[in-house]
């Protein structure tokens, strides 16, 4: 097993790998569009290392102390994005504070895993009704506001996060890990019963060809055309700026889109190695941590990371209904980047509680014969 300083590390590097091919991407994808972003990513990036930085010297027990403030301050704000926020498309998921709109709703996902990992061990003490009522008292808010916005990725994201994060840390059992999902899907369905744009944007995906002209599936449709179109080594400037061009969101929710056809699958393969890379080493990681609050809140954060980067691409592909969901530390937008910077802080700090705790005993243990040392000194001058 490769020690755990080597992992953080890993997971350190493949975020700044990632960062710098999605600014790659970004910089050509300004030039190709003549709608120059590279430089507004840049800062925004940079931001989001900072806040990454500062947040992994924070000790990790602090952070899951405080989880519940983070909880409630998101789902705040979440819910202040419904009668105060500003709505595009029929969603009010921004909130703007002077010339910047944030979406509170993209750290929903980050805030739902630390305060379950917080609550692990009262969860393991719990009887089974009890301990799934109050799971879902946490869980069940969250995505509710989420849906009322709408966002419904972000509402799947934070129910299967939290379920795959308390089953891998044998909170539950497989067969419970599938109720907690199967309730919280039920939510799930009766909320997108409501509007029945929702159910066309969830079966339209299964023959988007069939009608290109539907807007619920008019991205899946162009996406795919893309890919057909771009060839094993990309297209020239001019052709991937025309096929492009019809992709409304070519450089948020389709990072992979734009690289195929930029560069081709050699160049999608240069974005998501070291998104690969990441998720591997931060599952490492933290089934090698010692504290079981700390090891579920790592593994539930690596989850977040990785149903990102899935949901993406089958997004881009088609093969899973279409939706705006970035690709992490690839994909432009202020407030993703973010909370993708805080869940890398997070990460970060969680891989470094043991070698804390290491050090801590190392010194203690140093201390006592220190002292030792210094009596005998002492009593042999006298």
């Amino acid at each position: 097993m490769y020690p755990l300083r080597i992992l953080r590390l890993a997971v350190g590097a493949s975020a700044i790998l990632a960062g710098l091919g999605g600014g790659i991407l970004q910089h050509r994808l300004g030039a190709v569009l003549g709608d120059p972003v590279s430089g507004a990513h840049a800062l925004t990036l940079l931001f989001s290392a900072a806040t990454a930085v500062g947040i992994a010297q924070i000790r990790s027990a602090t952070l899951l102390r405080y989880a519940w403030v983070g909880y409630v301050a998101v789902l705040v704000l979440v819910l202040a994005c419904l009668p105060f926020g500003t709505r595009l498309y029929g969603a009010a998921r921004w909130l703007a504070v002077g010339d910047v709109s944030i979406e509170p709703g993209q750290l929903a996902p980050t805030a739902v895993v630390l305060v379950l990992a917080n609550r692990l061990s009262t969860f393991e003490s719990q009887t089974y009704p009890r301990r799934y009522f109050e799971m879902a008292a946490y869980v069940l808010p969250m995505m509710i506001a989420l849906m009322a916005q709408p966002h419904f990725r972000l509402a799947l994201l934070v129910c299967s996060a939290s379920a795959a994060m308390l089953f891998v840390a044998n909170v539950v059992r497989a067969r419970d890990a599938a109720m907690l999902l199967l309730s919280q899907g039920l939510a799930t369905v009766m909320l997108v019963l409501i509007e029945p744009y929702r159910v066309k944007r969830l079966v339209s995906f299964m023959d988007p060809l069939r009608d290109p002209t539907n807007g619920n599936v008019y991205q899946a449709a162009i996406s795919q055309y893309i890919i057909a179109h771009s060839g094993l080594s990309g297209s020239s400037a001019t052709k991937a700026g025309n096929l492009l061009s019809f992709l409304p969101e070519a450089t948020d929710a389709y990072a992979a889109i734009a690289a195929t056809a930029l560069g081709g699958p050699l160049a999608v393969a240069a974005l998501l190695l070291p998104l690969i890379a990441l998720v591997v080493a931060a599952y490492l990681g933290a089934l090698r941590l010692t504290d079981g609050a700390e090891r579920a809140a790592a593994l539930g954060l690596t989850g977040v990371i990785a149903f990102q980067v899935a949901l993406h691409i089958g997004q881009a592909t088609g093969t899973l209904p279409s939706g705006s969901t970035p690709l992490p530390f690839i994909s432009t937008g202020q407030t993703n980047a973010i909370a993708h910077g805080v869940t890398l802080g997070l990460l970060l700090s969680l891989l470094s509680s043991d070698d804390t705790l290491a050090r801590r005993a190392s010194s203690a243990s140093r201390a006592p014969a220190t002292t030792a040392r210094g009596s005998g000194q002492t009593a042999s001058h006298t």
